[in-house]
């Protein structure tokens, strides 16, 4: 009975063995799959139409927060930046025609993409100038399409969003 049962777990374990090499990767593949997506994803931000999804929210010192719309976002078209984001944090002064969130429509007054081809990183810093504002923003991308943008303002601390970006169709 004994001997059965390892006869039974050894077949087992090879046969385990052999599914797992068959969808092993070697290094070279695993570097060109990584290259290539790189590449889409350099494609997209150097047509400067692309759409950054907000799906979390981190203000500074506190905990992420899930964000359920499918609306957060900010959209990069040329030169102008179109930002639709909640708000979590401390305002150094309130008015009365704000909306709350982080909201605006401007032509970015600075706007620099930094490639990291090493690591397949992209770094897009931007800056949008208001009336009493200034908002810097650094977009962070993975070759995977993830990225982190961190928003500092000179009225409100500093928010972190998590999210992906995408392709704009709708031009």
């Amino acid at each position: 009975m004994r001997t059965t049962h390892l006869l039974s777990f050894a077949a087992a374990l090879i046969l385990l063995s052999a599914c797992g090499n068959t969808t092993r990767l070697n290094r070279e593949q695993r570097q060109a799959i990584r290259q290539n997506k790189y590449e889409a994803i350099e494609s997209i931000v150097d047509s400067r139409s692309f759409t950054f999804n907000a799906t979390a929210a981190a203000p500074m010192g506190g905990s992420n927060i899930q964000l359920t719309s499918r609306y957060y976002e900010v959209v990069f078209h040329g030169d102008s930046i179109s930002a639709n984001l909640p708000y979590y944090g401390n305002s150094q002064e309130s008015s009365y025609d704000s909306k709350g969130g982080i909201a605006f429509t401007r032509q970015a007054d600075e706007y620099t993409v930094d490639k990291n081809d090493k690591r397949y990183r992209m770094t897009i810093r931007f800056v949008i100038r208001e009336a009493t504002n200034r908002i810097e923003g650094t977009l962070s991308v993975s070759h995977e399409g993830y990225a982190s943008l961190t928003m500092e303002s000179s009225r409100r601390s500093t928010v972190t969003y998590k999210g992906y970006i995408s392709e704009r169709i709708n031009d």
